[in-house]
């Protein structure tokens, strides 16, 4: 029958091994391993996973100025949270809404996604580069192909222009100059608030 103990080996590290397979080892440098024995971090993990009961927080730095992720409460409030400066800035609920600077979900259970900023304006920003496009899809699939995504918004930074998909065809553009056009048959365009409209049904 394998024999439990506990083995230091010239000052160099102590290894615990439950019936003689050794499953945790603390090194000269003060590091962890538990299924593995070489860790390079103060602790490492190998082979599985990590559970820990109601309440359970883990956290960088000082209380002040801590970063944290939190998960369930001790009153069983099933969600995860992560924090910086000591401070919540993201939430995923139990119910999958996605909150960022607020822990409020809407009473519309739809919103899947809200983001708040306390006494200020509030955008979401898509960042590209000068020579992409970036926008919003709207789609009802994932499969590889335009039938997936037939709406969507986007911005063209090469030429400046914003332009407006529906059942992937694209309806209407609203050029660098203000003008706005629609692509299909019959063709428009409009520019300025009391100039003029022009309509175009020859093309």
């Amino acid at each position: 029958t394998n024999k439990s103990y506990i083995q230091h080996v010239n000052g160099d590290h102590f290894a615990f091994a439950p019936s003689g397979t050794e499953r945790l080892r603390i090194d000269s440098n003060g590091n962890v391993g538990i299924g593995t024995t070489t860790s390079i971090q103060k602790l490492t993990i190998d082979g599985g996973g990590v559970s820990i009961d109601n309440g359970w927080n883990a956290q960088w730095g000082a209380n002040a100025s801590r970063a944290y992720i939190q998960g369930e409460d001790a009153t069983g409030n099933n969600r995860l949270i992560l924090g910086t400066n000591n401070t919540e800035r993201l939430r995923i609920a139990s119910s999958g809404n996605v909150l960022i600077n607020t822990s409020t979900v809407s009473g519309y259970s739809d919103r899947m996604l809200t983001v708040h900023k306390a006494n200020d304006a509030c955008y979401i920003e898509v960042r590209t580069d000068s020579d992409q496009q970036g926008g919003i899809i709207f789609s009802d699939g994932s499969a590889a192909s335009a039938v997936s995504y037939p709406g969507y918004l986007a911005y063209n930074h090469t030429s400046d222009y914003m332009f407006f998909v529906t059942a992937t065809s694209e309806r209407m553009r609203i050029h660098s100059n203000g003008c706005v056009t629609k692509p299909a048959n019959p063709a428009f365009f409009a520019k300025g608030t009391s100039s003029w409209i022009a309509i175009d049904s020859s093309t």
